[in-house]
C-alpha cells in the first residue's frame, strides 16, 4: 500500500512539473503539430501546407582535409507572406555525418525565432539536448528530458540557440537577401535606360 501510495504521489510530481509551464506546453503541441505536417507533405506532395528548401552538402561524399567523410542535409520548411511573398521559415531539420559522428537538429521557429531546438550528437554519447525559448528568453533547456540549470546547462543552451540562429541564417542567405533588404530601390527621377531593341 504504501509503496503504491509514492508511487502515484512520484507520478502526480512528475506531470505537475512537466505541465508547469503552458507556454511549454504549447510549444510542444505546435512542434507536434509540424512534425505531422511535415510527414503529410510527404504524401501530399505540392498540396502539402509547406514549401521545402533542401541543402545537401558534398551529396557525392568528396573527402574533405582531414577527414574521410563529410556531409550535411538540411531542410527548410517554410511558408510565404501572402502580400510580399517573402519566405517565412517554421522549420528546420540538419543531419551531419563527419566520420563517425553523427548530429541531427530540429528548430521550430515562430515569427522568425525559434522557439525549440533539439539535437542529437553521436559524439557525445547520444544525449539529446532540448532547449525551449519564449521571444529569445530561455523557458527549459534539457537532456534526455530532464531538466537542467546552472552554469553548464546555460553554455549548453547558449550552443543550441547559436545552432538554431545560424540555420536561420543559412536559409535567409539561400535566398539572396534577409526580409529587410527586399525592397524595391527608389525612382530617383533619373534616365531611363532601355532594354533590348526599344
Amino acid at each position: 500500500m504504501r509503496k503504491s501510495f509514492i508511487t502515484a504521489v512520484a507520478a502526480l510530481c512528475i506531470a505537475a512539473a512537466q505541465a508547469q509551464n503552458p507556454k511549454i506546453d504549447g510549444i510542444r503541441r505546435e512542434y507536434a503539430a509540424m512534425k505531422a505536417d511535415v510527414a503529410d507533405l510527404q504524401r501530399a506532395g505540392a498540396k502539402g501546407k509547406w514549401y521545402l528548401l533542401t541543402i545537401d552538402d558534398n551529396a557525392y561524399g568528396r573527402r574533405y582535409v582531414g577527414s574521410d567523410h563529410y556531409r550535411a542535409r538540411l531542410n527548410f520548411y517554410y511558408e510565404l507572406e501572402s502580400e510580399s511573398v517573402i519566405p517565412i521559415l517554421r522549420f528546420a531539420t540538419e543531419d551531419v555525418e563527419a566520420d563517425e559522428q553523427r548530429i541531427h537538429r530540429e528548430a521550430l521557429y515562430t515569427d522568425g525565432q525559434p522557439v525549440y531546438i533539439y539535437e542529437k550528437d553521436s559524439d557525445k554519447d547520444n544525449v539529446e539536448r532540448t532547449l525551449f525559448l519564449d521571444a529569445g528568453d530561455p523557458l527549459q533547456y534539457t537532456e534526455n528530458n530532464k531538466p537542467l540549470t546552472g552554469n553548464d546547462a546555460t553554455d549548453a543552451a547558449s550552443v543550441l540557440l547559436w545552432q538554431a540562429e545560424n540555420l536561420m541564417k543559412r536559409f535567409e542567405g539561400s535566398f539572396g537577401d534577409s526580409p529587410e533588404d527586399t525592397d524595391l530601390p527608389e525612382d530617383d527621377g533619373g534616365e531611363v535606360i532601355p532594354l533590348g531593341d526599344e
